[in-house]
């Protein structure tokens, strides 16, 4: 699958989680904000952030990618101090 494929894929798997889910990624992933900063913006602890990250991230990668974009999802999610157990695998 090429970039543009993946991205795209990607895009449309964020607009389809639940409103939380989908703003935390955003607020993650592409406006790069800390745990606590999201926290702070979604009235919550960083603890929930985290746990609904680890939600979404499993979402995503369940439903949208093949064996290869997986990796991309994995490494992205080890980048941003993202925890994700083998049953995410």
């Amino acid at each position: 699958m090429d970039g543009e494929g993946l991205h795209a894929r990607l895009r449309a798997a964020v607009a389809a989680l639940a409103p939380r889910q989908r703003a935390m990624v955003v607020l993650r992933y592409y406006a790069d904000c800390t745990l606590d900063e999201i926290a702070a913006t979604m009235g919550c602890r960083p603890g929930t952030v985290r746990a609904t990250l680890h939600q979404a991230l499993k979402r995503l990668h369940a439903s949208t990618l093949d064996k290869q974009d997986k990796q991309h999802v994995l490494l992205l999610g080890t980048m941003a101090g993202g925890e994700i157990t083998d049953d995410a695998r």
